[in-house]
């Protein structure tokens, strides 16, 4: 009886210490990568706002919708009140400094009636999420730029073509200027006073505005299109009186150093029968690349969940 007894014992504390190492590998520490980034959107009321985080385990209460109670983005000066509206986990798999991660977009949705046409410029910002247990993430996103507002159409001029010019610059991809055709849609002149985007730190130089027969394709050498042109020097103001039998090549500046963005919308402000106008365009994806988490170590910042 006694042998019994302890058999049994030891079966059952067997049991207990494969549940035991089996409930600890299914709580494993979960590694959560942020990627800083710049996004420039023009922010329409049905529009979201996609978010990527980079987790080394694919199933834990940190992708589950369900369990976020808020959510907010901010910087040291504004904050914005947002919305989980999905999270859906990517097919492909990313590598960062020899380990596996599974990619999830989480669609971020904007209390739209309450933010119309405001714009933000928000540097260095947080994704603030808030979950069910009490855990509290302040994920480093980078820079957004958000403009809350419908896009405008115009009954007197049209962006009937766009494209961009991307060249690559001490190993890296940068847009270098704008390909654009516009179609006057009136019998009166037009004259364009400025395009600009919703951030400072991106310019289009009319003063060095290009009329050409054709666009341009998009790896062109910019410097066979304007010879020693300056993108990091300062915009010649002026205004261009449209001739829409051209496409238009524009040059790009950038405020101090280059910056990967590679969307953004455009505002128009022209003139039309001695009135000014605005066309907005929506925010168009110039150019797309597979990143390489590798590459972009110093714009990356990992956070450790560790189970309790």
């Amino acid at each position: 009886m006694k042998r019994i007894i302890i058999s049994s014992l030891a079966i059952y504390a067997l049991i207990a210490i494969v549940l035991f190492v089996s409930i600890k590998d299914s709580n494993k520490d979960i590694s959560i990568l942020a990627f800083s980034k710049n996004y420039s959107r023009l922010m329409t009321e049905s529009e979201t706002l996609a978010i990527p985080l980079y987790l080394s385990e694919d199933n834990s209460f940190l992708t589950e919708k369900t369990n976020i109670t808020n959510l907010t983005i901010c910087d040291d000066y504004n904050e914005i009140a947002a919305t989980i509206k999905s999270i859906e986990q990517e097919d492909v798999k990313s590598q960062f400094q020899g380990k596996e991660y599974y990619t999830f977009i989480f669609e971020i949705g904007f209390d739209w009636p309450n933010l119309a046409n405001l714009q933000f410029e928000l540097n260095d910002a947080k994704m603030n999420i808030f979950y069910m247990n009490g855990e509290e993430f302040n994920f480093s996103i980078g820079n957004l730029y958000l403009s809350f507002m419908d896009i405008n159409q115009s009954n007197f001029l049209d962006l009937v073509n766009l494209s961009g010019i991307v060249n690559e610059i001490e190993n890296e991809k940068y847009l270098v200027a704008l390909n654009l055709r516009f179609m006057n849609l009136s019998n009166h002149e037009i004259k364009i006073n400025q395009i600009s985007t919703n951030t400072d730190k991106l310019k289009l130089d009319l003063g060095n505005l290009l009329e050409k027969q054709s666009t341009y394709e998009v790896n062109v050498d910019f410097k066979e299109v304007i010879a020693d042109y300056d993108h990091l020097g300062s915009a010649d103001e002026a205004a261009y009186v449209l001739n829409d039998d051209f496409y238009l090549v524009i040059p790009l500046l950038y405020e101090g150093n280059f910056i990967k963005i590679n969307r953004f919308p455009l505002f128009i402000e022209y003139e039309y029968n001695n009135k000014v106008q605005i066309l907005i365009i929506d925010d168009f994806l110039f150019f797309n690349e597979r990143i390489n988490l590798d590459n972009y170590a110093d714009e990356i910042t990992e956070y450790l969940y560790i189970y309790p």
